[in-house]
């Protein structure tokens, strides 16, 4: 993501929402690689970086539930961005489709939308897990369906492998993984196996779309 982002040629003046950011201390400390990789570098060029959530805290720019039937994200927020992050927030929504409506009015014209979601993971409830785990193509037709006919094109789609270990559970208590429709239980310490063997680790699907700059 870090190389994805530093492609986009965003400069001071430049303005970036993350979506679902949670609050400042869980991404400088609970989760330090987004503010090392994402977020930092962005500052250091002099991009201004805005957070939204559905819950208040600090370091929380914007307090939205994007599942509401009441929000609208134009008059909510009240401006648009050179680029719109919704990193791994949309399993964790009970509305999909709902909340994808409301990033592409966020978008600037020429700006970027930028989302993932996993493609593979074990059940994650914080605070839910709708079980969202889409392709890289399924996640892309998505948010093309939510967006207006004509206004966004895919600029990349695809899969990364997480490889670090820290994602990969150690304890033997049970958890749970998607088949078909289906959360299944397994061992807990089948996750080191997915580990060692890199073809079974998790996926993140990734969607770089576009907005039109005449759009």
């Amino acid at each position: 993501m870090r190389h994805v982002i530093a492609g986009l040629g965003l400069e001071a003046g430049d303005c970036v929402l993350d979506m679902g950011s949670s609050t400042l201390a869980y991404r400088q400390a609970t989760q330090p690689h987004i503010e090392h990789n994402v977020f930092a570098p962005l500052r250091a060029r002099g991009v201004e970086v805005r957070a939204l959530d559905m819950c208040a805290g600090e370091g929380i720019d914007y307090v939205c539930d994007l599942t509401s039937p009441g929000f609208d994200p134009r008059r909510d927020i009240g401006r648009s961005f050179s680029l719109v992050l919704c990193n791994n927030v949309l399993m964790h929504l009970s509305d999909p489709p709902t909340a994808a409506a409301a990033m592409p009015p966020l978008v600037s014209p020429g700006g970027w939308l930028l989302v993932t979601t996993p493609q593979g993971y074990r059940r994650v409830n914080d605070p839910l897990d709708n079980g969202l785990r889409p392709s890289p193509e399924t996640l892309a037709r998505l948010l093309l369906d939510a967006c207006e006919p004509g206004t966004f094109e895919v600029v990349s789609r695809g899969s990364v492998r997480i490889d670090d270990p820290a994602y990969y559970r150690r304890s033997p208590r049970p958890t749970f993984i998607r088949v078909g429709r289906l959360w299944v239980p397994v061992p807990g310490f089948l996750d080191q196996l997915r580990r060692a063997v890199p073809r079974l680790r998790w996926r993140v699907s990734c969607v770089l779309l576009r907005r039109k700059p005449d759009a």
